[in-house]
């Protein structure tokens, strides 16, 4: 048997656009999607974003067709050349592109902003209270 014994961490994983998207938050990212129905396609990458994209789709009411991929980088290649236009994707697969503008942040998926993007707000503080999944 095996027991925990301490929390070591936690991912920071983070909705990102392309910047051809005009929504700059979380909620006109969606309503975006709304006005849009159907035009807007979004990457996976792993587990991690499957489930935390189809929340983040439940939660706001909005249909966006799911792009599988059988790793994030691939899926961050195609979110920068804009065939497909979201994504939820780890932080340190993304870092650079966010530095150099290829790519947009619009939330968090962590319970509190991270220091390493403190301008970008959390899922929650983006208008889903209802957001309770952290990854670890």
């Amino acid at each position: 048997d095996f027991a925990p014994i301490s929390m070591v961490g936690y991912y920071t994983f983070l909705v990102a656009v392309n910047p051809a998207v005009p929504a700059k938050s979380l909620r006109e990212l969606f309503d975006h999607a709304r006005a849009n129905p159907g035009k807007l396609n979004y990457a996976s990458g792993n587990t991690s974003s499957i489930v935390l994209t189809a929340m983040l789709n439940s939660l706001a009411g909005v249909k966006m067709l799911h792009v599988p991929y059988k790793s994030e980088p691939p899926a961050v290649v195609d979110l920068i050349s804009g065939q497909v236009q979201v994504m939820v994707s780890s932080y340190a697969t993304v870092a650079s592109h966010l530095r150099e503008g290829r790519i947009r942040a619009l939330a968090l998926a962590l319970s509190q902003r991270s220091p390493l993007l403190p301008h970008v707000p959390t899922v929650v503080e983006s208008g889903l209270p209802k957001f309770t999944i952290t990854t670890w």
